[in-house]
Order: C-alpha cells, then sequence, then structure tokens
C-alpha cells in the first residue's frame, strides 16, 4: 500500500515509483531500460529537476535487456542521487535535441514572411 507507482496517473511528476527505504524514508523511482547491455538512456528534464530538488531520495533503477522480463540474467542496476554520480564523473550527460523558438514579434521578423511565401509556393 505504501509504494505508489505515480506515472500511472501522473506521467510528469519526474519519476516512476514512491517507495520508502527500510528507515520509512521516501524512495523516488525513476524507471530506465534498454534492450541492450549498454548502460544508457533519455532524461528529461523534469526528472532531472526532481532529481535535483531530491537529491539522496531519488533513484534510477535500469533494466538492461528488458525483453527478458520476467529473467533478469544481467540484474538490475540501482543508481542512488544520479546527479551526483554526474559531478563525479561516473555518469555523463549529453545533449540530444534542443528547443528551439522565435522570441521577436512576428511583425518584425522579415525573413519569416519570405519563408511563408515559399512553403506556399512549395503546395
Amino acid at each position: 500500500e505504501l509504494v505508489k507507482r505515480v506515472s500511472e496517473y501522473n506521467v510528469s511528476a519526474g519519476y516512476d515509483v514512491r517507495s520508502f527505504d527500510s528507515d520509512g524514508s521516501t524512495r523516488y523511482i525513476e524507471v530506465k531500460s534498454a534492450t541492450n547491455l549498454q548502460i544508457q538512456f533519455f532524461w528529461s528534464t523534469a526528472e532531472m529537476q526532481f532529481a535535483k530538488k531530491h537529491c539522496s531520495e531519488y533513484w534510477i533503477y535500469f533494466i538492461p535487456r528488458s525483453q527478458d522480463l520476467p529473467n533478469l540474467e544481467h540484474g538490475l542496476l540501482i543508481f542512488k542521487d544520479p546527479l551526483k554520480l554526474i559531478d563525479e564523473g561516473i555518469m555523463l550527460t549529453e545533449p540530444t535535441t534542443f528547443k528551439v523558438r522565435v522570441v521577436a514579434d512576428i511583425d518584425d521578423v522579415g525573413d519569416l514572411r519570405i519563408a511563408d511565401r515559399i512553403i506556399m509556393q512549395l503546395n
């Protein structure tokens, strides 16, 4: 009863499962998986921000070769406080996508109007 799969009703919480340690303290668990043995995964901004707020209470449970479930020949890897592991150089982050947006008023961006005309000509 004390373990809740938060991702069932809140996909933007920053973690998947709220559990607890043997001392009763909260454990926030983000579950990641791969279909191979390479330990790498995508981590959202919301997950990273939540981890920053909850440091030692935040854990990543990594499942290699998840297609083999329920048999885990290679076991489950558990990382406590992943941001600390990043700071220590044990884990590395790298940007994979970037959000790009126009911050100027549309009327002030003359080149966009040219782009609109080109797109309209293509259609």
